[in-house]
């Protein structure tokens, strides 16, 4: 055991090489395990393990039985050996390969290759383990986070074939290069770059893509610098896409505008240009002029990327590109050739990529930024430059910024929709609200009209970049004081009602004048005549209601005929034309006038409302009388105060043309009822009198009479002039004739039915009617009617009517 500690302890120079820029390479706890470990070095046993697991598809050499067995073979056959000697890492292809080759990861053809090259010779047989060594590492996971870093380099091999710790190193390290170009001569090796792979018939095919497409885009500038451009916008995308800039102690969030070209960027308004080139495209020197001839107060940010790394840049975009394009070409094979040959190229892409990350992020870290001026940043990192920049191009872009730069103007909101005389206090602000320099910029701004959306729009853009609320606030302040009209789809806002949900689509505009304490106390008690309330500072938004109050009392003080005209209105159209306190103004110049239509408007509309249902009851008696004598003097009465508009004269002549109408049809309406009674009284004693009737007693009676409609009708209670023209209503004069006319036929049907009840055989016989001018004609009817009779007799009883 003291041998094999100092013998390892002697060539502890050779061990710390092995695989030293790896993740498995030698570690500072490696010394308590070596001796142990002896005669696999930890170093070979990582790179077992992890070889293990990449060609385990079964699952079944990765178990600790199979580990310990292949250690267990490796310790036999090295147990002869003289110390020193150590467990190469080929050992484990020759313990798993024939494994492998039943599990499909060893394809037949590449294990086939790497027996072939043992001829017998000491170079035979290490290009034997050579190509074995390249089989298992190029298995080796590649992906970020998974790859160890072992690459089959010529370093690399040597290191890991090295078997006389003593002996081995220097000799190995000179023969493997050697060996390793008579490899890739011979074509079963493929170089790339540094690095060693197999090469069967299929990947030889896939290369051959991959080279000419290779060489094509190494050939073609212009898509080489596409696809350059491409990605170095990208990561400087990447780079300060994540700056996050917020304005101010209100913290206002701003962005930044990305351009890329040659030709200055657009004014982008509230955004800040950053404008970025690189050194394929231009030189410093012309970018350091742009940004000096584009002064101090720009706030273009000019970022430049210098040319660097151009060769190995180039020659990975090219690697990548063919790469990917050879796999999109090829697709996926079937045979387990070509999906070994496609695995290898998915394993180039995915190094081409790494190193395409890795230099592009180097390529752009070296950017360098310069403010508008020329001064160049100094910061660490790009995305430090480009953080430090944009906050000074803030200033130089919204160089009004500072008037409104404050995190108190929710307050000021809230104060102001409160109805609060001083809402900017909140910003320790104690001048008028008009004078504050945001309010005063906004009223400026707003003049004779602007909607809420584009005042907040203009005062976000340069130079001001006000956050909404300060706008807002500014606004609904400016309202609260009558220094401004608010109106919503045509409607004014009253103090109160303006927040910030409705300030986009409320239209504002200066109110041209003002109105003091006193004469909005006479403008309320104005209103008030009219029966409209309205509260301290709620004048504009009543006065509407005290027009259209008046525009309503004008329409009812007149009318269609008989009824006045209608009051002229004009004035009121002029006043409601206006708004705010432009409005108020008005009203009060008119105040006498207005008080004086008031009173007027007010009497003719009570007059109207009384005076009009009882000239529509006079029309309706008039409808009425027109058989009797009384509307030959009342109707001509009444044409001329509908003609002459009189219904609202000094004189009412409608009450006494009503009960002369009245009077007229009440006598009317008695003798009507009288003859009906009498006709009646007179049929109802025929009817009474009937032997029939008689018989069929008093129920049977009763359903003929309600059969009939049998009935004796009254006219009513007629005292009133009301009462008159609903009993009107009921029976009109012509139904009372209509109805007494019918009366003799109504109880003659009566008898008829009664008749038939008692003598079913019974008819009844009208008697034909006839002019008779001489006994002849006399006695000629009365024997005709006799044969009638004697005829109809034969059918059975005969009643005559």
């Amino acid at each position: 055991m003291n041998d094999v500690r100092s013998t390892l302890e002697a060539n502890s120079g050779e061990l710390d090489r092995h695989l030293v820029s790896t993740k498995i390479g030698p570690r500072g706890e490696d010394k308590s395990i070596l001796v142990e470990d002896y005669p696999l070095l930890p170093v070979r046993r990582r790179f077992w393990e992890h070889t293990l697991r990449a060609v385990d598809r079964a699952g079944t050499a990765g178990q600790l039985r199979t580990q310990l067995c292949i250690v267990y073979d490796a310790i036999r056959r090295t147990a002869e050996e003289p110390v020193g000697t150590v467990v190469p890492a080929d050992f484990l292809f020759e313990e798993i390969s024939a494994n492998l080759l039943q599990s499909g990861v060893l394809l037949r053809e590449v294990n086939e290759t790497i027996i072939a090259q043992d001829d017998g010779t000491p170079d035979g047989r290490l290009k034997s383990r050579l190509c074995a060594l390249v089989f298992l590492i190029r298995k080796l996971p590649r992906e970020a986070g998974a790859d160890i870093g072992v690459r089959a380099t010529a370093d690399a091999l040597a290191d890991l074939l090295v078997k006389d710790l003593a002996k081995d190193g220097a000799t190995l390290r000179g023969q493997v290069p050697k060996l390793l170009d008579e490899l890739v001569a011979a074509g079963t090796l493929i170089k790339l770059d540094d690095e060693y792979s197999l090469q069967t018939r299929e990947s030889s095919e896939w290369e051959a893509e991959f080279r000419n497409r290779q060489t094509k885009l190494v050939n073609d500038p212009t898509r080489m610098s596409s696809k350059r451009a491409q990605l170095l916008g990208s990561a400087v995308q990447d780079a300060v896409g994540s700056v996050k800039l917020l304005h101010g102690k209100c913290k206002e969030p701003r962005k930044l505008a990305l351009h890329f070209g040659t030709e200055p960027p657009q004014e982008t308004g509230h955004e800040v240009p950053v404008w970025i080139r690189d050194g394929w495209g231009a030189d410093e020197k012309s970018v350091v002029a742009d940004a000096r001839a584009a002064g101090a107060d720009s706030p273009i940010i000019h970022v430049f990327v210098p040319k660097s790394r151009a060769d190995a840049l180039a020659r990975v975009i090219a690697a990548q590109s063919a790469a990917k394009d050879t796999l999109e070409y090829k697709g996926v094979p079937s045979t387990p050739e070509g999906i070994e040959a496609r695995q290898g190229m998915e394993t180039r892409l995915t190094e081409a990529a790494n190193s395409l990350r890795t230099l592009v992020a180097e390529v752009v870290d070296g950017a360098k930024v310069f403010q508008g001026g020329g001064t160049e940043r100094l910061e660490s990192t790009l995305l430090d430059k480009v953080r430090e920049a944009a906050d000074a191009s803030l200033d130089r872009l919204f160089y009004e910024f500072k008037d409104a730069d404050d995190h108190r103007w929710p307050k000021v909101i809230e104060r102001a929709r409160k109805g609060a005389e001083h809402p900017l206090e909140a910003l320790d602000y104690s001048g008028k609200t008009e004078d504050h320099p945001v309010c005063s910029a906004v009223l400026s701004f707003v003049g004779s009209g602007k909607k809420g959306k584009d005042v907040r729009s203009h005062f976000s853009g340069p130079p001001y970049g006000w956050s909404r609320d300060a706008v807002d606030a500014a606004l609904i302040s400016l309202f609260g004081t009558g220094h401004l009209r608010a109106t919503a789809n045509g409607t004014p806002l009253k103090p109160g009602q303006l927040d910030q949900a409705k300030v986009s689509s409320t239209d504002f505009r200066v109110e041209s004048a003002t109105i003091d304490t006193r004469e909005r106390l006479k403008v309320r008690k104005l209103f008030q005549t009219a029966g409209i309330a309205c509260k301290p500072n709620d004048e504009a938004a009543a006065a509407g209601q005290f027009l259209a109050k008046l525009a309503e009392l004008a329409n009812r003080a007149g009318g269609e005929a008989p009824l006045p005209e209608r009051p002229d209105t004009s004035h009121l159209l002029d006043l409601q034309s206006r708004a705010g306190n432009e409005q108020l103004l008005g009203i009060l110049n008119r105040h006498d006038e207005l008080i004086k239509n008031i009173e007027e408007w007010s009497k003719a509309r009570d007059m109207a409302d009384k005076r009009q249902p009882a000239y529509e009851r006079l029309l309706s008696l008039a409808r009425h009388v027109d058989s009797l004598d009384a509307a030959k003097e009342a109707k001509p009465q009444i044409e001329a105060i509908a003609a002459n508009r009189g219904l609202l004269d000094a004189t009412d002549r409608v009450p006494d043309l009503t009960k002369a109408l009245a009077d007229a049809l009440r006598m009317a309406l008695a003798q009507a009822e009288k003859r009906y009674a009498e006709i009646f009284e007179a049929e109802w004693q025929r009817l009474a009198s009937a032997e029939s009737w008689h018989k069929i007693g008093q129920e049977e009676g009763d359903r003929i009479l309600g059969q009939l409609h049998i009935v004796k009708i009254t006219k009513g209670v007629t005292g009133t002039e009301q009462e008159v023209l609903e009993s009107l209503e009921r029976i009109s004069l012509a139904a009372w004739r209509t109805r007494t006319a019918a009366l003799p036929q109504l109880f003659a049907d009566a008898r008829i039915q009664a008749d038939k009840l008692v003598e079913p055989k019974t008819h009844h016989v009208k008697l034909g009617s006839a002019t008779l001018r001489t006994p002849d004609e006399v006695n000629a009817w009365i024997v005709k009617t006799e044969q009638e009779l004697l005829e109809q007799i034969r059918h059975g009883p005969v009643f005559v009517n």
